[in-house]
């Protein structure tokens, strides 16, 4: 319950402390921006989340098979779907969700496929990783204003400057423990070996399932294109509002970078994602209403997307598991 509380709560806390700030002009420019929005442009951004959607579930497909299991399209599609849904209502249970539905449906390994989406994280932060640095590259007076200006006092307000320390310590005693364990498994000393060999042997295969695509070229293609649906649909987002179209592409690749970061602050971005979307285009001498407004059109279309196509996934289950019994 406290899961599913604390993401809504913290988002109604990052609402209510960005609007309590505007004045009355603001406020009614705020509503105008959804009154007058031109919502083609909003269902554009929407099916160009979509098209990420889809090469995610292919680039996931693809990672499934190379481990023996040919499913199909669908299938994979139903998992994905059921991931992003399962993840609106409890964050951080979608990846278990998605790895689920293949046990349960369709007979892959839970710890196989769950090690399959390990390296589908790993691939993102790395190219999350890619993104930062273009921002930092080619909008470095952005990236160091943001960071200066919203960041740093963030990071010094919760103390976790002043809990480095403490933090390193603990990091230290975690990997010192790992490799304590990893020693005693290759010894075959440790108490739970025998129980949980077959598991970690299934996560292990699951790791090295990337070794065996058997179109690494197409795996790569997919994961790029992920990422620039994601700026595209950004920078698509803003031609719905008046002033909107003033946006630029960096500014869009900006928006991508460190809106990220508010989803994963907060499960789904409830929140937090319009009001990053607003303070990243201020810093680029546009409204910052305006684009907290761009930022709810664009969430408020993923979030239907999801909603929609996560209950059409369950509903297309249903029937799979009828097949079965």
């Amino acid at each position: 319950m406290l899961k599913i509380a604390f993401p809504i709560a913290l988002g109604s806390l990052i609402i209510y402390l960005f609007y309590r700030q505007l004045d009355d002009a603001a406020i009614n420019a705020f509503k105008n921006h959804f009154t007058d929005a031109n919502y083609w442009w909003v269902l554009a951004a929407t099916f160009v989340a979509l098209l990420s959607h889809l090469s995610r579930t292919m680039r996931w497909q693809m990672m499934i098979n190379s481990l023996g299991y040919n499913i199909g399209f669908l299938p994979a599609l139903y998992s994905v779907f059921v991931n992003y849904l399962v993840n609106l209502g409890i964050p951080r249970t979608g990846e278990l969700a998605r790895c689920g539905v293949l046990t349960q449906y369709y007979k892959v390994p839970f710890d196989k496929s769950f090690g399959a989406l390990v390296n589908e994280r790993v691939i993102d932060v790395v190219l999350l990783g890619v993104t930062g640095l273009i921002t930092f590259l080619f909008q470095y007076n952005i990236f160091i204003a943001f960071t200066d200006k919203y960041l740093v006092p963030f990071l010094e307000e919760t103390g976790l400057f002043q809990n480095s320390l403490l933090l390193g310590v603990l990091a230290f005693i975690g990997l010192a423990f790992c490799l304590f364990a990893l020693y005693l498994i290759k010894k075959g000393k440790f108490p739970l070996q025998a129980k949980f060999a077959k598991a970690f042997s299934g996560i292990k295969e699951g790791l090295l399932s990337i070794k065996h695509l058997k179109s690494p070229i197409g795996f790569v293609a997919h994961s790029i294109f992920i990422w620039i649906m994601y700026w595209l649909m950004i920078y698509v987002v803003f031609f719905a509002v008046q002033g909107g179209s003033e946006i630029t592409p960096m500014a869009a690749m900006s928006i991508l970078f460190f809106g990220t970061f508010a989803f994963i602050a907060v499960s789904g971005g409830f929140g937090a994602y319009p009001v990053v979307m607003g303070i990243v285009v201020s810093l680029y001498g546009m409204d910052a209403v305006l684009g907290n407004a761009v930022g709810w059109l664009l969430w408020g279309g993923q979030t239907i997307l999801i909603l929609i196509a996560g209950a059409w996934a369950f509903f297309m289950l249903s029937f799979v598991k009828i097949e079965e019994e």
